[in-house]
């Protein structure tokens, strides 16, 4: 972000990040990266950091989360907010469907019923809820 803020002739990029940051304009997340390799090195080199054994258990101990590698995203506040609004509604809409009661085999009849696109079509019902 503050190279591109650069390339656009921003004087002072980092001191504009942290100034949206800081009036709130902007909010930054913390999305955690799933790279299996990862993480374990990181493990490694904090705990051949450590010359204290018990400092370097206790650290371990304590991070445990922030010994996953995260990619920090920077986004303007009313869409950040909004994109979490949709994400509560979306999770409330997932939540609020029923859940299966052994009807599995009145669905798979009604499919076996259906002829090509409509069968797979209540099969997606079937499956998903939605």
């Amino acid at each position: 972000l503050t190279a591109t803020l650069a390339q656009r002739g921003v004087p002072d990029p980092d001191a504009a990040v942290q100034g949206a940051l800081a009036e709130g304009e902007a909010l930054a997340f913390q999305d955690a990266l799933d790279e299996p390799g990862a993480r374990p090195e990181r493990a490694a080199g904090g705990a051949a950091g450590g010359t204290d054994g018990a400092s370097a258990e206790g650290e371990s101990a304590e991070g445990e989360g922030e010994e996953r590698p995260v990619r920090v995203l920077i986004g303007l506040e009313r869409y950040a907010l909004a994109e979490e609004s949709l994400a509560d509604g979306l999770s409330r809409l997932v939540n609020s469907a029923p859940k299966q009661d052994g009807s599995a085999a009145d669905w798979e009849q009604a499919a076996a019923s259906a002829q090509g696109s409509a069968a797979e079509l209540i099969r997606a019902v079937a499956g998903h809820g939605l």
